[in-house]
């Protein structure tokens, strides 16, 4: 649907784009058609890249094991639904590919100078109700380093 309204997919394919004379390249990852050898010569040979990196990943729960252990600025995520329902003072509660009590589910990770930025996204997951976990679009500027 979204290749008919001339979107490009970045699935599998690098975008680079330049903002400021800043170069940024952007790859997107279909973890779930791929193996971890795929994954990993395709990481290999994006983390070439002297650009700024960034990786679209739908699964948080795969940054641990595939995107923090390569030379890469930042993994966008979703996925979690924010936990789907929160408990105060203790977090998330439930979260797709993760199960009870998950890691990734809102908010910023790091891991070995990689960051995860992981929205809770707009809709809920299978169960139509969300608790103290309120939907969100995040905004991300990325400033030159000093």
């Amino acid at each position: 649907m979204l290749e008919e309204k001339n979107i490009e997919v970045l699935n599998l394919k690098t975008q680079a784009v330049t903002i400021d004379e800043t170069g940024i390249d952007i790859i997107g990852m279909d973890e779930m058609a791929n193996s971890i050898e795929s994954i990993d010569e395709i990481m290999k040979d994006f983390e070439k890249s002297n650009n700024f990196k960034i990786v679209l990943s739908h699964y948080p729960e795969n940054f641990p094991k595939y995107y923090s252990n390569y030379d890469i600025d930042l993994v966008l995520s979703g996925h979690a639904h924010g936990g789907q329902f929160n408990i105060p003072f203790i977090g998330g509660l439930y979260a797709p590919g993760q199960g009870f009590f998950p890691k990734y589910y809102k908010g910023v990770y790091s891991q070995n100078n990689v960051n995860l930025v992981v929205s809770r996204g707009l809709r809920n997951g299978v169960i139509p109700l969300r608790v103290f976990n309120y939907p969100d679009i995040v905004v991300i500027n990325l400033k030159p380093s000093e």
